[in-house]
């Protein structure tokens, strides 16, 4: 270990007073931080209010594009869909058995049709 290491209120005394302990870890910090930056908690109650109040990507559309290349109507799966995406499973594998083109454009039809829509909604 480095002799030189300190830890974080092992500091002098000038510059213990403009730290505090976070409430959360107990590491000192800056007396006017707003989030520590140890354990990434936000310190201002409106702050954290404010930063947990927005609405979170619920699925994201390239991986929604992607399992719908490896599998028809998996993308649509993996939104919640899961009726949407059996019913294009179904019709992408009857348009395989009838004929190639037929199941090679409704494959490509599914890719977007699983990667469009608002990825806070739904």
């Amino acid at each position: 270990m480095n002799a030189n290491a300190t830890t974080s209120m092992d500091v002098q005394p000038e510059v213990q007073s403009l730290l505090k302990k976070c409430p959360f870890c107990s590491e000192a910090i800056l007396m006017e931080a707003q989030k520590c930056r140890y354990c990434g908690e936000f310190l201002d109650p409106e702050l954290r209010a404010s930063v947990l109040s927005k609405p979170q990507q619920k699925w994201n559309p390239s991986i929604a594009a992607a399992l719908s290349v490896l599998v028809p109507g998996g993308g649509h799966i993996y939104r919640g869909k899961t009726v949407k995406g059996f019913l294009w499973l179904i019709l992408v594998a009857a348009g395989y058995s009838l004929y190639l083109l037929p199941g090679i454009i409704l494959h490509l039809l599914c890719i977007p049709f699983a990667a469009v829509g608002n990825p806070m909604e739904e």
